[in-house]
Parts: structure tokens; sequence; C-alpha cells
């Protein structure tokens, strides 16, 4: 999928085909501006995190759009921080190690729980990069078909379909494992939910399509809270272009400052300008 767009392009395209400007979005979806021109600009944080996880997982994301269908080009795992989670992975073994020596072997000096539970840890390690490699397969060969609430539950069934845990999606991700358990059980769509509420404005619905086949198609979210507020006294609402267009269209003056919600003079000052 070399020339799959990224989302914020994919977003925009979407936006083209309503005609929407960034406010309408904004106020359709009921997501604040400033959350709608993070979307369209960049793709980071939760978002990133989500798109990552599904990536690990062998799968695509579509838009299906009432004009276009854009499938979503996925990001790549970063290996540093792969290695970053295994290195992880692997504290937490050893550590698990000397709780399971404590509690079976309360004999066992502290050195010698020690080398004991990093004996254990590197023995896993052996047989870590061939779990992994089972876990991929797995992955290739999932189909679920399978509707899904939201995006986080999408993330969920993809991942029961091809048995793959937290730890082991945590490794293939290289995102850290406490992120993954709560994306694996946590209910709603949390910090992602300004995307799916976009999405479903635009009339857009977020399919999920697993490399093996089938597809998870991702129900429609409900708008969002926000609302815009009244104009602060004295801002302008309208933008210079807007007044002198309407100006131009023979729109008194006076309209257009109620409209604006300043003065006629300011607005006799911006037309002349």
């Amino acid at each position: 999928m070399t020339d799959a767009p990224n989302l914020p392009v994919a977003l925009r395209w979407l936006m083209e085909d309503l005609r929407w400007s960034p406010g309408d979005l904004a106020l359709r979806a009921g997501v604040p501006p400033a959350t709608v021109a993070t979307l369209l600009a960049r793709t980071d944080g939760p978002v990133s995190t989500w798109l990552t996880l599904l990536a690990s997982l062998g799968a695509h994301v579509q838009l299906q759009g009432a004009g276009r269908h854009p499938v979503l080009a996925m990001p790549r795992p970063v290996a540093a921080r792969r290695s970053r989670e295994r290195e992880r992975w692997r504290t937490r073994r050893v550590a698990a190690g000397r709780a399971q020596l404590a509690r079976q072997s309360p004999d066992l000096t502290p050195a010698g729980a020690e080398a004991t539970a990093q004996a254990y840890a590197r023995a896993a390690d052996a047989r870590l990069d061939d779990d992994l490699a089972a876990a991929r397969s797995r992955c290739d060969a999932a189909a679920p078909e399978a509707p899904a609430a939201g995006l986080r539950h999408a993330v969920r069934l993809l991942a029961g379909a091809a048995a793959v845990n937290g730890e082991d999606l945590a490794l293939l991700a290289g995102v850290a494992h406490s992120t993954v358990q709560s994306a694996l059980a946590a209910d709603g769509d949390g910090r992602l939910a300004p995307l799916h509420r976009c999405c479903s404005a635009l009339a857009a619905r977020i399919v999920i399509l697993p490399r093996g086949g089938g597809r998870i198609p991702i129900a429609h979210a409900a708008p969002g809270p926000w609302r815009p507020g009244p104009p602060r006294e004295g801002r302008c609402i309208l933008e210079r272009h807007e007044i002198q267009a309407r100006a131009a269209a023979g729109e008194s003056l006076a309209a257009i400052a109620r409209a604006a919600g300043v003065s006629r003079q300011r607005i006799h000052a911006l037309v002349r300008a």
C-alpha cells in the first residue's frame, strides 16, 4: 500500500468531498477546534499508538466515506522501542522469578535467588524469538469477521482472534506493556474518542482489515460535548475576507457588525483596509 495516505491526508480528503472546513468538522463532531487541527496536522500520541498496535497485528485501517474509501498508510514499529520493551520484559521476568523463589524456597540466600531468577529470565529470553515468530504467524492467519463498538474494542477483537496476549503485543509493537494492557482491557475510546467522532461526523466508517481476511467494522460514534461558546466581547468572529465579501455582496455594515459581534466602525475600517 505504498500510495496509501496518512491519516491527516485521508481526513482532509473526506472533508473536501463534503466541502467542509475544519470549523464545520469541529461543530458537527462535537470536538474542540484545536483537537481537530491536531488530527488534520499530524498523527501522534494515542492515535499513533493505536495504529501501531493494529499494524503489529497485521492489519490496515480503511475509512469508508461517502465518496472515497482510503486505506491508511500504517506506521512501522521502531526497532529501538522494541529493544527497550524487551529489556523491560526481561526485568519483569527477573522480578517474577525472585517473587516465585521467595514463596517456594524461602531458605535460599539472596545471591542464590538472584542467580536463579536471572537463569530463569535467560531461558525465557532464549525462547522468546520463537514465541514472537509464532505470534506473527497467527496474526497473518487471523481473519475475524465481527463488528466492534469502538477503536480499542477493535484491537481487542483482532488480538483475541490471533491469540496474542498483551505481553506479546507490547513486544511486537514496541509499546509499553501497561499501555497495551489498557488498550485491551478498557471499555470506551478514551483519548481516541475525538478521532472516532470526527470520522463518524464525516459519515466515514472505520473498518479494520486483517491481513488474513475478514473485516472489523467499527460502529459510528455520537458527537462529543463540545459546542462553540458565545464570542468574547469585542472579538470579531468573522474573518476579514468574509467581511469584505459580504460587504461586496451588498450587505449593510450594520448587519455585518451584528453578525461579527463588533462595532460598525470596526467593520467599516476592515472593509476599507
